[in-house]
């Protein structure tokens, strides 16, 4: 059945309660759905397994027009983690900055690493590679980009403009 959100609502995720909220005229131009039999509490994510190995899991809340991030970022972890995804770069430093982004691109015999910054100040990046363990540090400069290759136990190949970037590896 098909009901006004509240201004403060709650969602069952994984087990833990995590508050929702809708303002201003959200509260009138959005849905939730719950359920027939009058069941009281806070909503629960649907999750289920569907015929031919797929899995379908759906809020009866529309947390994408919520005013916090924090229920996104939760629903994000609790997918990704039922769906038996594991990061492949753990960010040690600079992985929270705005405007920097960087990407591990697995090969055959080894990696790119990929980092460019939309920043507006230099960025001391350090992330580690799951795989092999090893972590690489570096400084991003604002508005510009490193890249380097690595062989298949992770150990440096080429550095893009070496005479600008020095990456330190430790094990």
């Amino acid at each position: 059945m098909l009901t006004n959100v509240l201004r403060e609502e709650a969602l069952n995720i994984g087990g833990s309660v995590i508050p929702v909220s809708f303002g201003d005229r959200r509260i009138a131009e959005v849905f939730k759905e719950v359920p027939s039999d009058g069941q009281v509490g806070a909503a629960a994510l649907v999750d289920m397994q569907l015929e031919g190995g797929g899995r379908l899991v759906w809020s009866p809340l529309p947390l994408e027009l919520n005013e916090r991030i924090e229920p996104l970022a939760r629903l994000y972890e609790y997918v990704l983690g039922v769906a038996g995804y594991s990061r492949e770069l753990e960010w040690i430093s600079g992985g929270g900055l705005p405007g920097v982004y960087g990407r591990l691109l697995r090969f055959k015999d080894g990696a790119l690493f990929v980092f460019v910054s939309e920043y507006a100040v230099d960025a001391n990046i350090e992330v580690r590679d799951t795989r092999s363990g090893k972590r690489y540090s570096f400084l991003l400069a604002q508005e510009r980009s490193v890249l380097f290759a690595v062989n298949a136990e992770g150990s440096l190949l080429s550095v893009y403009r070496p005479h600008e970037t020095i990456v330190h590896i430790d094990e």
